[in-house]
């Protein structure tokens, strides 16, 4: 199995939100922040064969990007690690216990409906994550009135 360049760089959103995932077989990915405060759900392209954790999904993405450009194939035969594989190239990232790992809950959240809906773009979003980084500021938020949405 292969990683698409999306679901990298999903992950890579993922993992700023938590450090450590615990990935479902199946094609949803979940996440929630550390505090319990942010939750992500995302339908990626590939389909996960078995349930497994990763501690440190940073250190996964780097170890994934060694290959580049080239995509490596994910073996998951064995139950506790994955072996990556490019050319005659292997390594083993060891999977993690899932009970060290903080999971969105099994049940589905029940949202309200939108109030409002924007467009943000990719290269927005990142110049916005980029200036709070600079400037020191954890959070961002959202605030709307007389029809002007603002991310302050």
């Amino acid at each position: 199995m292969k990683l698409s360049d999306s679901t990298l760089s999903l992950l890579k959103n993922f993992s700023t939100i938590n450090q450590s995932i615990l990935f479902k077989a199946g094609n949803k990915l979940r996440t929630i922040s550390v505090m319990k405060n942010i939750l992500a759900e995302a339908t990626i392209q590939e389909d996960l064969p078995k349930d497994f954790g990763i501690y440190d999904l940073s250190q996964f993405i780097n170890g994934i990007e060694l290959h580049k450009p080239s995509s490596p194939e994910f073996d998951f035969e064995n139950d506790n690690h994955v072996v990556i594989k490019e050319g005659r190239s292997r390594s083993k990232y060891f999977f993690a216990d899932p009970n060290v790992i903080i999971t969105p809950p099994e049940k589905a959240i029940d949202l309200p409906s939108e109030d409002v809906t924007f467009t943000l773009s990719t290269d927005q979003l990142d110049k916005l994550l980029k200036a709070a980084a600079i400037y020191q500021l954890p959070d961002l938020a959202v605030v709307g009135g007389d029809g002007v949405v603002k991310i302050v």
